[in-house]
């Protein structure tokens, strides 16, 4: 197997630390489902968790792949199986098998990973439907062990300023790193907690997950 290049570790760390929240340390095997549209990098974080390349990345492949594939390792001792799932919404008109092997595999989850795009900027139609058919498939009960990860964080151009950010003013001079520097991570910072809002709100508001639950969800880049 492919060993895992350097580009896949900042998401996988992240989820790492998020993951504590949800008590994984505890657990004697985990059970994980990676989710999400197609395209929308699944593949690659499976990759990035188990450390090496398993996962056939991109679109195209995502297209094709009709079931659940399962890829097991032990990481830190703790016998880890991670379940990589066909993209939604993929225009294809077979999501419905899709998720019915989904729930049939997937059982005894520890934890769901719900990848989008960061570079979308929010939610879209096809995010939130595909969404709503996870929830309908599972229950509230599946956001309970949720975290979304924006995928394609490391692509997120915080050098232009867009509706996002809550900067105003005169940007930093042009040669003046230490302060673009700065910039830089306060955009990023207020852009995540952006897709943050709006995804639980979207939860509650739309989907009708209670706020207990929601309030709970991480959001990693």
């Amino acid at each position: 197997m492919a060993m895992l290049p350097e580009r896949y570790t900042t998401t996988v760390e992240s989820v790492q630390v998020r993951s504590t929240c949800h008590h994984l340390d505890n657990y004697k095997e985990l059970r994980l489902l990676v989710t999400g549209k197609t395209g929308e990098g699944k593949s690659t974080l499976v990759n990035g968790i188990l450390g090496k390349v398993v996962a056939k990345e991109g679109a195209s492949r995502e297209r094709c792949t009709t079931k659940v594939e399962e890829y097991h390792k032990k990481i830190h001792g703790v016998p880890v199986t991670v379940f990589d799932s066909p993209g939604l919404q993929d225009a294809t008109g077979n999501e419905d098998q899709y998720l019915n092997d989904m729930r049939k595999k997937c059982q005894n989850l520890s934890l769901v990973l719900c990848c989008t795009k960061m570079t979308n900027n929010r939610l879209k139609d096809d995010d939130k439907n595909a969404i709503i058919k996870l929830t309908t498939t599972f229950g509230q009960r599946f956001w309970e062990h949720a975290i979304l990860v924006l995928t394609f964080a490391n692509t997120e151009n915080v050098s232009r300023r867009d509706d996002r950010d809550e900067d105003e003013g005169p940007e930093p001079d042009y040669d003046d790193d230490a302060a673009w520097k700065e910039l830089g991570k306060k955009r990023f910072k207020g852009r995540v907690k952006k897709w943050k809002d709006g995804f639980h709100k979207f939860l509650i508001d739309e989907v009708g997950i209670r706020e207990d639950i929601v309030e709970r969800i991480p959001v990693v880049p």
